[in-house]
């Protein structure tokens, strides 16, 4: 599985490298040039790459929080499949199988706000198979998220509107 995140400039592209890195590539020249290699290993980086509002911090599938210039960690939240909000004052993740669980973070102080549990079921009872995981998360229109995995879709709609109109 190949992923990427594109920051919201529409300048730089991260890809994840074969060995477990991080490239930041220059989308604006007609070679897209890499720009910045990550200078360690990082894990995650083939499950979820988000990119905030402001393009300088990602979220990748292992929650780890990185300074996207550098591509160096800033931090840690829950692990999952990742969006920011539109302010970039919030993280969300999506993580689990039977139940998925969706955590909402504060993007500043990366800590925990909630943990929301869902009656979402990723476990689609293949013998022999693991249960699916989240692949990506995306809003909906006003109020929750869709989780998406390889074969089964799921819709979060959190109880409250105090998600309302903050994740486009």
């Amino acid at each position: 599985m190949c992923l990427f995140g594109k920051d919201p400039n529409q300048t730089d592209l991260y890809i994840p490298t074969e060995s477990g890195g991080l490239y930041r590539l220059d989308i604006t020249q007609p070679t897209a040039p890499v720009v910045y290699t990550s200078p360690q290993y990082l894990y995650g980086t083939t499950e979820s790459i988000a990119v905030n509002p402001t393009s300088d911090r990602l979220v990748l599938g292992s929650g780890d929080v990185l300074r996207a210039n550098e591509l160096t960690e800033d931090g840690t939240v829950g692990p999952g499949v990742a969006l920011y909000s539109a302010d970039g004052a919030q993280i969300i993740s999506a993580v689990g199988s039977n139940p998925i669980t969706v955590n909402r973070f504060d993007a500043t102080t990366l800590d925990l706000i909630e943990s929301i549990p869902t009656a979402c079921n990723f476990d689609v009872g293949q013998p022999g198979l693991p249960p699916e995981v989240p692949t990506a998360i995306r809003p909906l229109p006003g109020n929750g998220w869709v989780v998406i995995g390889n074969a089964v879709v799921c819709v979060v709609r959190p109880p409250d509107a105090v998600f309302s109109d903050g994740f486009e």
